[in-house]
């Protein structure tokens, strides 16, 4: 049984129990996204946090980093300086007449950060601009045939870096298999086309890139790395603890980023590991209490910044934001009390 305003599969009878109190709940405007907008601070899970009862989230973390660098690789190929400047471009092709502040709004950015690319954009020639005859202001942005052709070029870039993200999925890799699920929500944004002919992959790589920042932004917060985040989480699945190579492939990290990542917890004594009396080699690696209480906390803030949107934003905004999220939630087992 699916309840309704949860985006988790089924459940057993005691969950579905408290989920009909919560629907409950949310049917008199008691919905805890509600409540929190009249809290100082953030939501929080209750405490006990296992890493081990969030299974697959690594995968899908990874997944998600490993469509962002698709995009920027795309944009990269096309001379542009980052992903959000494709996007933005794209942004424009599909309103095309649109207004500074509505497409700063729409891709939730300052307008002076938005003011920056587009004058870039302008000077290659990707757009041009309606001007006020009175002062001179800029009030339209328009698409150029070479933007077009741009947007059109970094779409197939990414589309072929896709299919090779995607191709060890088809043949059953074993360590990306659990990423079936964010995999098969890629592709069928690719297949999806809007009015213009653009497929919707834009709005997917949009959120994604905003998972990334703010996973980022997470784990800084904890005096930490995202790719030592992610290792404390895949090693908290693994409570015998792994082999640095078997790590590299869960990852998808070189063994020299792996083995630096891995260093680095060690000192802080986040990680222990056994070591090769002959060699001197890392046999295996697994989390100390500390990180795994560190990983835990982490956890908390990401739950919580998915499960109700950025702050401020509208109804519309979660919709698109929620694209990410549903696909990554999805993959947590734990429900929210």
């Amino acid at each position: 049984m699916r309840h309704p305003c949860s985006p988790h599969g089924k459940m057993s009878l005691v969950r579905v129990v408290k989920h009909s109190a919560r629907h409950d709940r949310c049917r008199q405007g008691k919905h805890p996204s509600r409540v929190a907008e009249n809290r100082s601070g953030p939501p929080q899970r209750k405490e006990g946090i296992v890493i081990s009862e969030y299974p697959n989230i690594t995968n899908q973390i990874t997944m998600v980093l490993l469509f962002c660098q698709a995009v920027e690789h795309a944009a990269a190929e096309q001379g542009l300086n980052s992903g959000r400047e494709y996007l933005l471009l794209k942004r424009i092709a599909r309103k095309d007449g649109s207004s500074e502040r509505n497409i700063a709004n729409s891709m939730n950015m300052q307008v002076s950060s938005a003011s920056g690319m587009l004058n870039f954009m302008a000077s290659e020639g990707m757009i041009r601009f309606d001007r006020s005859q009175d002062d001179g202001r800029r009030i339209r942005c328009h698409v150029t045939d070479a933007g077009l052709d741009l947007v059109s070029r970094c779409e197939q870039s990414i589309d072929e870096r896709i299919d090779d993200i995607l191709e060890p999925v088809a043949v059953g890799k074993r360590s990306f298999l659990d990423m079936g699920m964010v995999a098969t929500a890629i592709s069928l944004r690719r297949a999806e086309c809007d009015e213009r002919g653009f497929n919707r992959n834009s709005a997917y790589a949009e959120s994604c890139l905003r998972f990334r920042r703010k996973l980022i932004e997470i784990t800084r917060s904890f005096d930490s790395s995202l790719n030592g985040f992610r290792l404390l989480l895949l090693l908290g699945e693994y409570p015998d603890g792994m082999r640095p190579k078997d790590a590299c492939s869960r990852l998808l990290l070189k063994k020299s980023t792996l083995s630096s990542v891995a260093n680095t917890l060690v000192r802080r004594e986040l990680v222990d590991r056994t070591v090769d009396t002959r060699d001197k080699r890392t046999q295996i690696l697994r989390n100390s209490k500390t990180g795994e209480n560190l990983a835990a906390r982490i956890v908390v803030p990401i739950e919580n910044h998915f499960m109700f949107g950025p702050k401020n934003s509208d109804k519309q905004e979660r919709t698109m934001y929620g694209r990410v999220a549903e696909d990554i939630v999805n993959a947590w087992s734990t429900h929210y009390p």
